[in-house]
């Protein structure tokens, strides 16, 4: 085929992947052959689940269904997304299952792993391609054939095969690094509140304001205001006992000597239960229903 088909480097071509390899579909087996010892069947969760268990098979198999490590295999048949893609085989000897092609070429003049990411870049438009409903598809020999990839010289296929690898190393640690920021948040935010209810975040503030009114006499003034509301709730009138607060003063590093403990009922007018609502009472207008999902959406911002 011409390379006019797209912009190519110099020295690359347009090939078909019939003109570059042979394939040979697996073989169909019923489940009356399945065996628990064997030879491993490898169907096509055995490509995309390490821990999928193996059918086995102990009959006579012709050569050209067996496969052993370094082969390179293609996913034909399935869901998309899920199913479909080349794999270079590296489990040890096994039978090949029928809707995956074996892959075979010259490794002298095409570099393996270029070739399966060649094969797997196509995806999309193999999927496209493909014969079958939303859920169940399958690829045909004659389309996948028929399948056009850029193809460079042998020494550049290693490079970029090389430099997915190397792409591929970093994309991996920046995983593993992402994977860690939630708990680090958390820790984080964590500390923060720590701090922030020991005085470390105003100490400074203290320091500049040294006749700043203390908490006590905002305590004191709190109270007064709401006299009435506590009168009517004389059982929860309990007062934190000094040894508590001493212990509180001594275990807290640093307490600032213009805080006081506060009973959050002395700072708050009341608090109430919501409503509870059945399903069939939501709709897309009207005022918002407040869940404690939202809450800890809110708190994450």
């Amino acid at each position: 085929m011409s390379n006019k088909l797209m912009e190519l480097p110099e020295g690359w071509e347009i090939a078909e992947i019939g003109d570059l390899c042979i394939l040979i579909n697996g073989r169909a087996f019923k489940p009356s052959d399945w065996s628990g010892t064997g030879l491993r069947i490898v169907r096509i969760q055995n490509l995309n689940n390490p821990d999928s268990s193996f059918n086995c098979f102990l009959g006579d198999v012709e050569s050209k269904f067996l496969i052993d490590n370094g082969e390179l295999l293609f996913a034909w048949s399935g869901t998309p997304g899920t199913s479909f893609g080349a794999h270079i085989w590296n489990r040890g000897k096994a039978i090949l299952n029928q809707h995956i092609f074996k892959v075979l070429f010259d490794e002298s003049l095409i570099d393996k792993s270029f070739l399966k990411y060649a094969i797997n870049q196509k995806l999309s438009e193999l999927i496209d391609k493909a014969h079958g409903g939303v859920g169940l598809r399958h690829v045909t020999k004659g389309r996948f054939e028929q399948t056009a990839i850029p193809f460079p010289p042998l020494n550049e296929q290693k490079r970029i095969v090389a430099a997915i690898a190397a792409l591929r190393d970093r994309t991996q640690k920046a995983r593993e690094a992402l994977e860690v920021i939630p708990a680090l948040c958390d820790k984080f935010r964590q500390s923060v509140l720590a701090a922030a209810f020991r005085g470390d975040l105003t100490a400074d503030w203290r320091e500049q304001n040294p006749n700043v009114e203390p908490a006590s006499i905002l305590l004191e003034r709190i109270q007064v205001g709401y006299g009435a509301i506590i009168q009517n709730h004389n059982r929860y009138k309990n007062e934190a006992s000094t040894s508590d607060r001493d212990f509180i003063k001594k275990n807290i590093k640093n307490f600032p000597l213009t805080w006081e403990l506060a009973q959050v009922r002395k700072i708050c007018n009341s608090s109430f239960y919501g409503p509870r609502f059945g399903k069939d009472e939501y709709v897309v207008d009207g005022v918002p229903s407040i869940r404690t999902t939202d809450i800890a959406i809110l708190n994450r911002m």
